[in-house]
């Protein structure tokens, strides 16, 4: 397994609270929190795909597992405010890692 998919499970689990609340929501979401939503649903969506696409199912399972343990985590320590940014600059990292190798 390669050490940059790691920032994509990253990515996952700190975009998951924000993906996810989306579809949880009763009422309208304000403008603010379908902004947010917007940015977490395609860092979460992307994320998931590549790792699909980098890793045979056996890796993907651990990944994804790994993130969701991360998302579960997210919820109780760290802020929306501070997870989306983290979960972008991660992301940002693998795009960086994957284009470079």
């Amino acid at each position: 397994m390669k050490p940059y998919l790691l920032s994509l499970t990253i990515a996952m689990g700190f975009s998951w609270a924000d993906f996810a609340s989306a579809y949880a929501e009763t009422r309208g979401l304000s403008t603010g929190k379908a902004i947010r939503t917007t940015i977490a649903s395609g860092l979460f969506l992307s994320s998931l795909a590549f790792i699909f696409i980098e890793c045979g199912p056996v890796d993907a399972a651990l990944l994804l597992s790994m993130g969701f343990g991360i998302a579960l985590l997210r919820r109780s320590v760290i802020s929306s405010n501070i997870a989306l940014p983290t979960a972008t600059l991660s992301f940002a990292f693998y795009l960086d890692e994957r284009l470079l190798s």
